[in-house]
């Protein structure tokens, strides 16, 4: 990674133009989320609406608090910040199969924008069943870049349907582009 990071930095220094410039976008700025964090669902509620007031187009939150109340804190923040501002919730690869269909289908009801991480990432059978039965996009593969094989290692789980979303660390800047190009001809 750091090689390839240096080797990008003189590609930027000798072509003067910014890295996202040089790898061909074009716009100045682009919509973001806030990660959220709390004790409680009321404070993660209140980060929620912090982040909206504070012109972020979503939130994220990290959860651990087991399904029940998971399933709570999903519906809380949808009644704090309205149905136009995204809310993305992340398990860390916390759930079992059936934990994550039912977390999954409140956050339908409550339109999240996705789920990230519901299995561990290589439960690639596991991913694909909940893509099949939730219309709830499937952020995985996170940490999967870890693996050897990296971007690559994507292609299985790309060709198998078992995520609707990839990101993975630690591939660095060309590893991400090879990444991106992959997933672009997957359609997703």
């Amino acid at each position: 990674d750091m090689v390839d990071a240096m080797l990008w930095d003189l590609a930027v220094r000798q072509a003067r133009v910014p890295l996202y410039q040089l790898l061909g976008g074009c716009r100045e700025r682009v919509p973001a989320y806030l990660n959220v964090d709390g004790d409680s669902i009321d404070e993660l509620a209140a980060a929620s609406v912090s982040a909206k007031e504070a012109g972020f187009k979503g939130a994220k939150d990290h959860s651990y608090r087991g399904v029940g109340a998971n399933i709570e804190l999903a519906r809380q923040l949808r009644a704090a910040v309205g149905d136009e501002f995204l809310l993305l919730h992340d398990a860390v690869e916390n759930y079992t199969y059936e934990e994550a269909l039912q977390v999954g289908r409140e956050l339908e009801r409550q339109n999240y924008t996705w789920m990230e991480e519901p299995l561990q990432d290589h439960d690639l059978a596991g991913l694909k069943k909940l893509c099949d039965r939730l219309d709830l996009p499937i952020l995985a593969m996170e940490w999967v870049g870890y693996i050897g094989g990296q971007p690559f290692s994507a292609a299985p789980y790309l060709a198998d349907g078992a995520v609707d979303i990839v990101r993975q660390r630690g591939i660095g800047i060309t590893g991400q582009l090879k990444l991106a190009q992959l997933c672009e001809s997957f359609g997703v």
